[in-house]
């Protein structure tokens, strides 16, 4: 069996590299063009820091970013400050801890990450149509069971 779990992790990245990469195609080139300045730790960055805040809107600290993305506090301090300076994140004192900061996405980090997933959204449900109904929900349900156990969330 670890041949075909091997198989089948490859096959999941195969169709997320597919997906990913329709999603980007299928903008427009002003679209394409703020994306393509983003590293994939960067693009990942985003995605977390949306998925985070949506429980604390205040902004996340530094060091739950850092855990997320299994990166260094140093290394997350440098991938936040480039993401500040794209004007993808803003960055406050964290109320809770005063000698740290949090962490969230600036309008324009939101308004370009709403677009993105949108498309992505479109894509997705396009590629879930093309399976049988009880696959489509069984396909949704496994895929959130897959996300809260890598993620630990409750659901």
């Amino acid at each position: 069996m670890p041949h075909q779990q091997h198989t089948l992790f490859i096959k999941l990245a195969q169709i997320i590299d597919s997906l990913r990469e329709k999603a980007f195609y299928s903008q427009d080139r002003e679209h394409q063009k703020r994306f393509l300045g983003l590293s994939v730790r960067q693009a990942t960055a985003l995605r977390t820091i949306s998925v985070l805040t949506k429980e604390q809107p205040q902004g996340i600290p530094l060091k739950t970013l850092a855990a997320r993305l299994q990166m260094t506090i140093p290394a997350a301090s440098l991938l936040v400050e480039s993401m500040v300076n794209k004007g993808f994140f803003d960055r406050t004192t964290n109320p809770n801890d005063r000698r740290s900061i949090c962490i969230k996405l600036s309008a324009k980090g939101q308004k370009n990450f709403k677009e993105i997933c949108t498309t992505m959204d479109q894509i997705t449900e396009e590629l879930v149509l093309t399976l049988p109904e009880q696959d489509q929900k069984d396909f949704e349900r496994i895929v959130e069971q897959l996300f809260q156990t890598v993620f630990q969330t409750k659901p």
